[in-house]
This record gives structure tokens, C-alpha cells and sequence, in this order.
């Protein structure tokens, strides 16, 4: 299975998943702190700091940024026919 940056998914497309996991950060580290086999010795917290990191740093963004994103307007109304 691929990853959105994998198949080439534009920064609009990957900015909302960015954003949503700087969002809820803050629970993992309050519930999920303790270091974890699964993570290779370092606690799942730790684990998705680094991948936002990661991220904010490809994309060029910054938590803060990240935490004032918002999604598009959605269009109102039908299409016009053609």
C-alpha cells in the first residue's frame, strides 16, 4: 500500500492529513507516551512527532500554520449546464 506522498499527491491534498494529525498529537502524547515494542523502543507519541516533523518540514509549514488551516469554502448551487 502507498502513501499519498507516494502516488504524488499535491501539498493541498496532504495539508488537511498534516493538519489533523498536528490536532491530535497533544492526546497521543497525554495516552500513549510509554515506549512500545511496536515503535522500535520509542513510545507511539514520540514516533508521530517525528512524522509531523517530517512533514511540516517537506511541506514547508509549521505547527502553528498547521493549527490555523482551514478547509475550502464548499461550492454552493448547481453547475451551470453546458
Amino acid at each position: 500500500m502507498q502513501t499519498g506522498e507516494q502516488q504524488g499527491w499535491p501539498e493541498d491534498r496532504l495539508i488537511p492529513l498534516v493538519a489533523g494529525l498536528s490536532e491530535l498529537l497533544p492526546w497521543v502524547e497525554q495516552w500513549h507516551s510509554e515506549p512500545d515494542a511496536l515503535y522500535g523502543g520509542s513510545s507511539p507519541a514520540e514516533f508521530f512527532s517525528g512524522l509531523l516533523d517530517n512533514y511540516t518540514a517537506k511541506l514547508g509549514a509549521t505547527r502553528e500554520s498547521l493549527a490555523a488551516w482551514r478547509p475550502p469554502a464548499p461550492a454552493r448551487g448547481r453547475k451551470a449546464k453546458s
